[in-house]
Parts: structure tokens; sequence; C-alpha cells
């Protein structure tokens, strides 16, 4: 095989080998990606320039109108039947052009024009959205960026206003996305969600499987804001019960994972977090065994313990919860954060005052130097643990710890982790 006994060459054709088989690797992958039938199209535009070039007329108008007639009707996840039809249109133009019918681009130039501008609002809405998570979670920068220079400087409003009064095929589309971003920008305006909602529903059958599995993700983060941020207690139970019907219509619908994919880490604990916001411990349980093993194998265990734990904790069956705790690898960030609150919660409940006093003092360090948080996140989590440690002070005899004004200052704010919880100890600790 090798042609030669020395090791040295022999090292090289395995390289050569390898870099073959690459390459074919390559091509096939690329084949196969080929053979997605929207992409395809974006070929047939290419098809229709060298039409144009080789002047074969007839040809290229037959080609372009069955081109016309090949979409399903349904929106894909990148808006990409707005950029393919502005690429064909563009074609139609230098046709025209190549042929001094300059006089009969008008109308084609307006066709164009608008599609790229339908491309720019779908894309922007959803990506200037999906932006306002990662400055959320991630700190992810904005200041001083064409998207927040766009986004504060341009009224879309009357955008939206014209494609609904001109009747525009896309207009649902269009102000699906617009809805998502402003309900997403602008927490305190419950009718953006509202709108985002009603539109989405009376317009689903539009978009294909995993564009209505993105919109509903983009309905969970419209929630997820509003419960994660100061909002009054009515809303509060509105989103949360907004949010648990969002979770059952998405496993009702098919719409909790991509296809022939796992569910997210994140969906679940989602999920989780939903549940437990109603006490819905049962529907979580039978949730959590139905589903756990639809999770990528590496965190099958670790979800399904944790979801059982914290159903455990708020059944008041503490030493079971500590035992599923323990069983817990932190290789997600989120549970890290979460597993610590709650094993807090347990030491106490426990009266293993060494253990809490000992992750107090890890707590603290990890919420103080990981820059990876936000700080809005890094902020609840250090309110709670502040809070949680003037309750152990108070437990040793440390009569200076004023209960009343730590339990006033919780009640007045909206969001507070473990809220309920913390509240609860302190008027245990009152009335004794």
């Amino acid at each position: 095989m090798y042609r030669t006994e020395n090791n040295r060459e022999k090292r090289g054709y395995i390289k050569v080998l390898i870099s073959h088989l690459t390459n074919l690797a390559i091509e096939y992958l690329k084949n196969i990606n080929g053979e997605n039938e929207f992409e395809n199209k974006f070929s047939e535009v290419r098809f229709l320039k060298m039409l144009n070039t080789r002047k074969l007329d007839n040809l290229f108008s037959s080609q372009f109108k069955n081109l016309n007639n090949l979409f399903t009707g349904k929106y894909d996840s990148d808006s990409g039947q707005f950029l393919f039809s502005m690429l064909m249109q563009k074609e139609y133009c230098n046709l025209l052009l190549d042929r001094d019918y300059q006089q009969k681009t008008s109308e084609v130039l307006l066709k164009q024009t608008e599609y790229l501008l339908l491309f720019f609002l779908s894309e922007f809405f959803k990506n200037r959205a999906h932006y306002r998570t990662n400055e959320y979670v991630f700190n992810a920068p904005i200041e001083g960026t064409l998207m927040k220079l766009i986004s504060e400087n341009f009224n879309f409003s009357p955008v939206i206003e014209y494609l609904k009064v001109s009747k525009s095929k896309s207009y649902p589309v269009i102000a699906v996305y617009y809805y998502s971003m402003m309900s997403q920008l602008d927490i305190n305006n419950d009718e953006y969600y509202k709108s985002f909602k009603e539109l989405f529903e009376n317009n689903i059958d539009l978009f294909d499987h995993e564009v209505k599995g993105d919109l509903y993700v983009d309905l969970e983060a419209c929630c997820w804001k509003r419960l994660n941020n100061n909002i009054d207690e009515d809303r509060r139970d509105y989103y949360r019960k907004e949010l648990f019907e969002i979770y059952k219509n998405e496993l009702k619908l098919g719409l909790y994972k991509y296809e022939y994919d796992y569910i997210r880490i994140h969906k679940f604990r989602n999920i989780i977090m939903a549940a437990l916001n109603l006490k819905e411990y049962d529907w979580l349980e039978n949730f959590t065994k139905k589903y756990y093993k639809e999770l990528a194998p590496e965190y099958r265990e670790n979800l399904y313990n944790y979801s059982l734990a914290v159903i455990n904790f708020n059944r008041g069956k503490f030493e079971e919860a500590l035992a599923l705790f323990s069983k817990i690898k932190y290789d997600y960030f989120y549970l890290k954060v979460d597993v610590k609150n709650w094993m807090l919660l347990i030491y106490y409940e426990l009266k293993h005052n060494e253990q809490a006093n000992s992750l107090i003092d890890s707590y603290k360090h990890f919420l103080a130097k990981n820059k990876n948080l936000s700080e809005l996140f890094r902020k609840n989590n250090l309110d709670f643990l502040n809070c949680y440690i003037q309750l152990m002070k108070y437990n040793s005899g440390n009569e200076s710890v004023e209960l009343n004004k730590i339990r006033s200052e919780i009640s007045s704010r909206g969001k507070f982790i473990h809220k309920g919880w913390l509240l609860k100890k302190i008027e245990e600790l009152i009335n004794n």
C-alpha cells in the first residue's frame, strides 16, 4: 500500500490520503446540501443569468414563470424567499436592459426593491430581538453599533401600517417579526406581545416547521424578559400562565425541538422553571419522565436528577432532594447557579449550617469574579444571597438583623429569586 518501508514516507502517504478523503467528504456534504429544495432555487437564478447571456429569451420567460410558482407558501427560517425573489427580479431587469427595454424596467425595479426591503426588515427584526437576549444574558455590547443606530433612529411603524393597508401578502410575516422585536425591546408594552402572539397564531400555517419553533422561542423570550424584571403581581401572574401555556403548546405541536435533534438543555430547564412558577409539580414529574430521554445523552441524567430534585424540595422531601442535587455535574452554566441556590435552601431547612457557610463563601466569589454574567443576573443572585446570609445571621443569634426591613424590601420587588421561600422563612422567624 505504501510502496515504501520508510516510516516518514508512510506518514506522508497517510497525510495525502487524509487530504483526499477530506476533499471528497467536503464535496459529499456540498451535494447533500445541494439537495435542499429551497437552496437549489438559487442555482436557478444563476441559470436565468446564463439564459440572458445566451439570448434565449423564450426559455428565460418560461423558466422565470416556473420559478415564480415554486414557492410552497411557507416562509423559511432565513427569509430566503424574499432574497430569492429579489434576485429573480434583478435578472429580469438585466434582461430588459440588455434588450434596450429600459422603459419596461420601472415595475421590475420596484418589485426588486420591495423584495430587498422585505428581506432586510424580516432579518433585522429577528436579529435585533435575538441580540436583545444576548444583551440581557451575556452582557453583549451594542453601543456604537449600526444595529443600535438603526433600531433607535428608524420608525418602522409606518412601514408595517403601509403593508397592512396595502394588503400585502407579506404583511403577516413581517408584522410577526416586527411585533416580536418590539415586544422584546419594550417589556413595559403588553400590546406588542399580544399583537405578536395573535398575528402568529392566526397565521401559523404561513411558516414552516422550523420557523414555527423559532417563533415559539420568541414568545417564550417575551414572557421571560418580563418575568425577570420588576413588574407588578398581576402582570407577573399573567405572564407565568402565558409562558406555561406556550410550553404546553410547543409540546402538543411537536415544536419543542428541531427535527432530528435533541431538546436543547436551556429549553428543558426553562420548562421546569415555568412549571414550578405555577406549582405544577405532578405535571412536571410526568413531563420529566416522558421527555428527558430526548435530551442529548450527556445531559439526560443531570436534568432528570435536577427536575426530580426541585420537585422533591417543593414537596418537603429535603433529604431526597439533597441526594439528587448531589448527583448533578456542573457542565451547564445556569444549572450550576440554580443548584447553588437550591442547595442553600436545603441546607437551611436541614440546619446544615457549616455546609451553608462554605457554599456562601464560594458562591460570593463566583458571582464577583465571573465576567460573563450580566449585571442584572449578578445583581439578582447577589440580592438573594445577601438576604439568605441575613437569615443565617439571625438564626445564629445576631439580633441586629432587621427582619421587617428585609421583608419589606423583598415584598416591594416584583422579581426576587426564591421570593416566596424567603418571605415564608422570615414570617416563621418573626412569629417565633
